[in-house]
């Protein structure tokens, strides 16, 4: 009887994660059509630990922050699964990991014609003191 009630809720646990990864995709079609009428989009992405922020209408799309490097690959897969092909801007809050971390992977993969941050480089991340060079070396 044990061994049926685990294979029972291994089901569900299975459906129910089916349904939300349906429903999410569901979800995007559906805001595409919403762009499609002049509405701004605002996208809370999730990107585990830290912040990523989609700003976008018709015609221009902005990343606000990163989150942490850890998960950059899932970010950058995202912003593609919702078409995002480059970035108008990516603002960078402030240069803590989980806002700066995927900043590198986002530019290796995406069109980025403006780049803002604070301006306050963090002396303890090396991604922060990459991005800095990048900025002083004239590439952001």
């Amino acid at each position: 009887m044990k061994k049926f009630w685990k294979f029972f809720l291994t089901i569900i646990i299975a459906v129910a994660a089916y349904g939300y990864e349906a429903y999410d995709f569901g979800s995007e079609a559906h805001e595409a059509i919403s762009l499609l009428q002049g509405q701004l989009e605002v996208k809370l992405l999730d990107v585990g630990h830290g912040d990523a922020i989609l700003l976008r209408n018709q015609a221009v799309a902005i990343l606000v922050d990163t989150g942490d490097y850890k998960n950059s690959d899932i970010l950058v897969r995202r912003l593609k699964t919702l078409g995002v092909r480059k970035l108008d801007a990516l603002i960078i809050t402030h240069h803590h990991l989980d806002h700066l971390g995927g900043v590198i992977k986002i530019l290796n993969n995406f069109d980025v014609k403006n780049f803002y941050d604070n301006g306050i480089v963090n002396p303890q991340s090396e991604i922060s003191k990459d991005v800095e060079k990048l900025i002083l070396n004239g590439i952001l």
